[in-house]
């Protein structure tokens, strides 16, 4: 059985360039369903519906990032990669791990400025990505 993911190892990256100081990501890939009903009242549904993807990236603001953060700009479109498993040496995520990676669109951009700890800024996206793996 292999070990669970633990999301702090993870990477994103736009393009080969890494966004730095990510807290965390999430995605969501979600496909509309057609559902019919036959004869007998039974619900079924047919395969093939339109597939739809979204989701947010959470950083610690580093505005010497331009490459990474810098890119997530509203209305971007821009090549996603991310990462959830550890990366290997140098952050350069291993052969062999998973990886998403699609054209997405930035949809949007906010920051949160706490009282305490970092400024943060949160990047909203929508595309559809794709899971394969490193060096495939």
């Amino acid at each position: 059985m292999a070990a669970p993911m633990r999301g702090y190892d993870g990477a994103v990256y736009v393009g080969t360039d890494k966004v730095l100081r990510v807290l965390e990501f999430s995605y969501q890939r979600s496909a509309d369903a057609d559902w019919s009903k036959h004869k007998q009242a039974a619900a079924t549904v047919k395969a093939g519906g339109h597939v739809t993807g979204s989701g947010t990236i959470t950083c610690e603001w580093d505005p010497a990032n331009t490459t990474g953060q810098g890119a997530l700009t509203s209305g971007a479109a821009v090549t996603l990669n991310l990462y959830p498993e550890p990366s290997g040496l140098a952050g350069i995520p291993a052969a062999g791990n998973v990886v998403l990676s699609g054209a997405a669109v930035i949809s949007s951009k906010g920051i949160n400025s706490p009282q305490t700890g970092f400024d943060r800024k949160t990047f909203s996206f929508e595309g559809v990505l794709t899971q394969s793996t490193v060096g495939s």
